[in-house]
């Protein structure tokens, strides 16, 4: 429902002009301080100049062959020299470009890293430090002349002149965008070239007193016997580090001291020790603390408002406790270290707390704070008042981070009650520490150009314009902002957490004009997964229901399924399915990025691709139409491809369409409105569109949905532009049963759904719908289709959602109220059963009449069952008719004889040693009976004649004989060549079986064998021994098995010529394994 707004009066105008302006300049005022460079470099300590070094004209080196560097905070000890076989030699002379490296100094000729190693080879040098800096950058200029070197890397010692070196990686000019060496004609200054460019050096280089910086000759050309190379101005910047572990404030007492006056004690030393003080608290009240002849800080029973009273008895606020008042402005991490003690029956259980800028509260509890829990030592209760009786409590203790960058703020030490107390008895408190880290040096200075654009928009928001829920949450929003836009020292980090919080509550804002009704999930709120394994890629992005098919499209491989859903909601790969199957583009060049997927009357496939993603920065907003997808190809071009890039808005490639979904004409026809014709959509003004009806597609940048009339040529005409006020579109759905259009958003706005239903005029019904209590509502669900009533069970269709990015439980399946939306619910389960009983009747069993009439009941029933607006009494009356022509069947009366049999499988084995018996593993054997029927056959060895295993024999024919009826195969008997088995004689101990077998050789042999020893259950193998040997003949062999459980097994005992090539040599022996029963 809209709540409609009144136009705005000339005076309120008025007053949201004065609104802007005010709110404007004071945005402005805040932006100031982050906009000038020199500002934020003195605020921040950033690109700090460490040591800088230009020489115009030709000069000497200093003496000590070094020039030393003219400015930067380590001028002084900064310098640049120049180094061939790791020692210093000549650099600079008169009537050259200053800082020049000639070939003559070298020890004999130039040599690059290749030749002479890192450290050896010809190099400038520079010594600086960065002692309290970071992240340290390094600029130069270049040249070399004749056949100077050309090709140089960087490499750095920490602490050495003389190394050894460490190559800084993709320094080496030439690459990675350093530019290459020139080579010029002349000395001049002006002749050097840029090189490197604020290059930034590894982090082992920061905050080091002394470090070197060597510009290493790196040899990739060939050199003559001539030339030099030069350097020159030369920048190392950084930035100032962040200094760790400051003391905020510390106090100590070490003797008996009466508390200052107002009853507290100032703090001694520490950043803000004179804004800091301890005292004590009951009732929430300060009271006397520390007094003559005790421990300092001491808190007695006798000040407290009447007697100690813990958290529990007084609550957090008025319970009994020290309060420590201190400031963390410009600082973070703050930690806390404290020393206590109790005497008599004082408090031995306590607790920390914190007010910002009150000091009687509301104060908050510290989680995990509790003295005797998480490593805090609990309170001892001692004899005595010494200093010397103090226990450390806290150590460090990390403060929440909600005490960072406080001008005040009051942490307590509260009595948190575990014990039972007397009416006596004190509990001190010493050796206070709070340190902190600075807050802002350190880093690059910070960016708030995005940061203030989103302030100066939130600026113009007006409250009246809003619904109050939204607004609270924006305006929070708005005023952390400010308070970040105000803080100098606010970090990048705090910058761009405050710019996102407030770019979304700002997006989240509901204009009152645009209110809709809300409701929550008409269905059970239960879901469950499908793919608890993995079936489906785990890109998941469009769903659609059609036929009795669910289909799913994937959004980075252009891969579809179809799966079978049964009418008891099981789903299964429809047949060809199984791997998925794959569409491309009507070019067959690029891969859709295809985010949704509808089927038409037809049984066609369509497919919304928002890009190319082999060019995933390019805009392709397409419609891409697949015939037939249920045949055998598994890759499908496209058949048409229909560009409506041009007719959405221009948005960024990642949020373009993301669903289509085809509407027949008979469902929208007088119910959408047609903007290209401004009046209700009639579909004789669009003859031949193609599939006879309307496609819609969701835009995820706006959140709109925009219909279409495509025709076979490939253009189309789009009709209309539906905002559902989601603020994103992921998915779409068209119930027919209810008349009304799906739109789904996903994570980024609940998972909430609109449903719109058209009214034939410009204004569309919209209610949003929460999502299912099951659902996860941080899941990233695109895909979204519901299952007709005819698949409801007890009153609800199934539902199905699909997430993106997931490579199982991706497909939830969860249901929805039929009649949700019209109130008509329409039974379809008991016809759905008919059906499903009729569907197993076989034709040839019955007789001709009978089976003619139950066929055309069936047909009718599966067509009423298909259509999703059949009336109750079309469906009841469809369930009767075929239940009748299903009762009135009537068998043939059938006498049938066995004609013929055949072997349809061959047994498993068909060679045989001598002496073994006949295995019938495996045997298949089917009978065809006089009507064509056929049947399988049990075939025993009473059925089997032929079989002789005396001698040796090859092709021995087998015959099977049923019922007089033969059929035949083959064997081959094998006689033993090398080797025989004695019986396999087996002793038990408990669980262990020794086994132990003699082998005699039946003929001359030389080649190792392999025995096997297989313990067997049943015919399943349980353990398995193999011993390699050449054997001797009479050789027994011994294996040794620990058998799983008392019961009777097996053992074989073969011969192999080897453990892979697995070929007898000897026919096999078995014995029985009968463990003792315990």
């Amino acid at each position: 429902m809209y709540l409609l707004k009144n136009k705005a009066t000339k005076s309120s105008l008025t007053r949201r002009a004065f609104s802007f302006v005010l709110m404007l300049s004071m945005i402005l005022s805040m932006m100031i301080p982050t906009l000038g460079v020199s500002v934020a470099a003195a605020d921040t300590g950033s690109d700090v100049v460490l040591m800088s070094l230009t020489k115009t004209s030709a000069t000497v080196a200093e003496t000590g062959n070094q020039f030393t560097t003219e400015s930067g905070v380590f001028a002084g000890v900064s310098n640049l020299t120049a180094w061939s076989n790791n020692t210093q030699k000549v650099v600079g002379g008169a009537g050259k470009t200053p800082i020049v490296f000639n070939n003559a100094q070298t020890t004999g000729g130039w040599k690059p890293v290749s030749v002479a190693g890192l450290d050896n080879a010809d190099a400038f040098q520079i010594k600086f430090s960065t002692l309290g800096y970071q992240n340290i950058r390094f600029t130069s200029k270049q040249k070399s002349t004749g056949s100077g070197p050309d090709a140089f890397l960087l490499a750095y010692s920490v602490g050495g002149p003389t190394g050894s070196y460490t190559v800084i990686p993709n320094s080496a000019t030439g690459t990675s965008g350093i530019p290459a060496i020139s080579r010029v004609s002349n000395d001049t200054y002006d002749a050097l070239q840029a090189t490197y460019d604020n290059f930034v050096l590894p982090s082992e280089m920061n905050n080091v007193s002394e470090i070197y910086l060597r510009v290493v000759f790196n040899g990739l050309t060939t050199l003559g016997a001539n030339g030099n190379t030069s350097i020159n101005d030369i920048v190392i910047i950084g930035d100032k580090a962040a200094k760790a572990d400051v003391s905020l404030m510390s106090l100590t007492k070490t003797s008996a001291t009466v508390a200052e006056t107002g009853n507290q004690f100032t703090t001694e030393s520490g950043v803000f020790a004179g804004v800091s003080n301890l005292t004590a608290w009951s009732n929430n009240t300060q009271k006397v603390v520390g007094g003559a002849g005790k421990t300092p800080i001491v808190f007695n029973n006798a000040q407290t408002t009447g007697g100690w009273k813990p958290v529990s008895v007084a609550g957090l606020d008025n319970a009994d406790a020290f309060q420590i008042k201190f400031s963390t402005l410009g600082y973070q991490n703050i930690r806390f270290t404290s020393k206590q003690k109790s005497t008599g029956s004082g408090p031995d259980a306590f607790l920390l707390a914190y007010s910002v800028g009150n000091p009687t509260g509301p104060y908050t509890v510290i989680p995990n704070s509790a003295t005797g829990t998480g490593g805090i030592p609990a309170i001892s209760r001692v004899s005595n008042d010494n200093y010397d009786a103090l226990q450390a409590t806290y150590d460090n203790f990390v403060l929440p981070a909600e005490m960072n960058n406080v001008s005040e703020i009051y942490l307590r030490v509260v009595f948190n009650g575990l014990t039972t107390l007397g009416a006596n008895g004190n509990t001190s408190i010493n050796d206070i520490v709070i340190i902190g880290d600075e807050k802002g040096s350190g880093s690059a200075t910070v960016n708030k150009t995005a940061f203030n654009a989103v302030l100066a928009e939130a600026a113009l928001k007006i409250k009246g314009d809003y619904t109050a829920g939204t607004w609270a949450v924006f305006a929070d929003a708005y005023q952390s902002a400010l308070t970040v836009a105000g803080d100098n020292m606010a970090t990048q980090q705090e910058v761009n957490a405050a710019k996102i919080s407030l770019q979304s509550t700002m997006n989240a804002l509901k204009r009152l004009d645009e209110v809709v009704d809300i409701m929550d999930w008409p269905g059970n709120g239960g879901v469950t997964a499908w793919d608890t394994t993995a079936k489906l890629l785990q890109d998941g992005s469009g769903l659609d229901f059609h036929d009795g098919k669910l289909y799913v499209v994937n959004n980075k491989e252009g891969k579809f399924w179809a799966l079978d859903v049964a009418l008891d909601g099981t789903l299964s790969y429809t047949p060809g399915f199984e791997n998925g199957k794959v569409v491309r583009f009507k070019s067959n060049n690029g891969e859709p990025d295809t985010e949704g997927i509808t089927v038409d009357g037809q049984g066609h496939v369509y497919f919304a691709s928002e890009r190319d993603n082999n060019n995933k920065n390019v805009n392709f907003n397409s419609i891409l139409q697949v015939e037939n997808p249920l045949s055998a190809a598994t890759v499908f071009t496209a058949t048409r491809q229909w560009d409506i890039t041009a007719s959405l808005p221009n948005v960024s490639a990642n949020l373009g369409i993301e669903a289509v979904e085809w509407v027949s004409n008979a469902d929208v026809a007088g119910k959408l409105f047609d903007a290209n014709t401004n009046a209700p959509f009639d579909p004789a003004n669009y003859p031949n569109a193609t599939a006879g009806g309307v496609f819609f597609v969701a835009l995820e940048d706006n959140g709109h949905v925009y219909a279409f009339v495509l025709y076979d040529n490939e253009t189309f005409v789009r009709i209309a532009d539906i905002d559902p006020k989601l603020g994103t579109a992921m998915a779409l759905n068209y119930d027919e049963e209810e008349g009304v259009l799906w739109v789904k958003a996903d994570d980024t706005k609940g998972n909430v759904a609109a449903i719109v239903t058209f009214t034939g005029t410009p204004t569309v019904k919209i209610t949003h719908v929460n999502p299912p209590s099951g659902l996860n509502k941080g899941g990233n669900y695109e895909g979204f289709a519901i299952a007709p009533s005819s698949y409801a069970v007890n009153g609800q269709r199934p539902v199905y959602h699909i997430e993106d990015g997931l490579k199982t439980n991706s497909l939830m399946i969860g249901s929805i109220s039929s009649g949700y939306v019209t109130g008509v619910v329409v039974d379809y389960s008991k016809l759905a059963e008919a059906i499903e009983l009729a569907a197993v009747k076989v034709e040839t069993s019955y007789t001709e009449e009978t089976w003619s009439r139950f066929a055309a009941m069936l047909t009718e029933a599966q067509r009423v069952f298909a259509d999703a607006k059949a009336t109750q009494q079309q469906v009841d009356a469809a369930k009767v008719n075929l239940t009748s022509a299903m009762n009135a069947l009537a068998f043939k009366i059938v006498k049938k004889s066995l004609s013929g049999i055949a072997i349809t499988t061959q047994p498993t084995k068909t060679q045989y040693f001598v002496g073994e018996n006949l295995d019938l593993d495996g045997i298949a054997v089917t009978g065809t009976y006089d009507d064509a029927s056929t049947e399988a056959l049990t075939v025993t060895a009473a059925n089997i004649t032929g079989f002789n295993s005396t001698a040796a024999a090859t092709g021995q024919v087998v015959t099977v004989t049923v019922n007089g009826k033969t059929a035949r195969f083959t064997v081959d008997i094998v006689a033993t060549t090398d080797y025989i088995i004695g019986t396999p004689i087996v002793s038990i101990t408990g669980l262990s079986a020794t086994v132990s077998a003699k082998i005699n050789i039946q003929q001359s042999v030389t080649a190792p064998a392999t025995v096997i020893f297989q313990l067997m259950d049943g015919k399943t193998p349980v353990q398995l021994m193999a011993i390699k040997s050449t054997i001797q003949d009479g050789q027994e062999v011994t294996a040794q098995f620990n058998l799983p459980s008392a019961k009777n097994y097996t053992v074989k005992v073969l011969i192999w010529n080897d453990l892979h090539g697995q070929v007898s040599k000897a026919t096999p022996q078995t014995s029985t394994i009968t463990p003792a029963k315990p």
